[in-house]
């Protein structure tokens, strides 16, 4: 409504965010490795951090789920997911965290982060 514009990050609110999405070749996997914070100044209750391959910045199609911990305000957590893939595969791994919107949060928009990679 109205008032939550006043939540903010500052306030007494809670909102995920992925910060960091970085993935390196491992054997025949590839291990993504994903923080997740919590900028928001009340606890967040534990939910879902969901990856997918996708031709764009969003949606995709997912190939792991990860539960993310209570993240107390301004806290983070660091996640750790290795998949097999395709070789030669050449897409962008999407990490979305509250994939299905069950915590409430401050601003739903800045959940998701994605980055392009060739996995040979």
């Amino acid at each position: 409504g109205a008032h939550e514009s006043g939540l903010g990050a500052a306030g007494g609110g809670v909102d995920l965010l992925v910060t960091s999405l970085r993935g390196r070749e491992q054997g025949r996997q590839y291990c993504a490795t994903v923080t997740v914070k919590n900028q928001g100044g009340a606890p967040a209750p534990s939910t879902s951090l969901r990856l997918a391959l996708s031709s764009t910045s969003s949606g995709g199609t997912p190939v792991a789920t990860s539960s993310v911990p209570v993240l107390g305000p301004r806290g983070t957590a660091t996640l750790t997911r290795c998949l097999s893939l395709p070789r030669n595969s050449q897409v962008r791994l999407v990490a979305t965290v509250d994939p299905f919107n069950t915590v409430v949060e401050t601003d739903e928009t800045n959940n998701t982060r994605a980055v392009r990679f060739r996995f040979r």
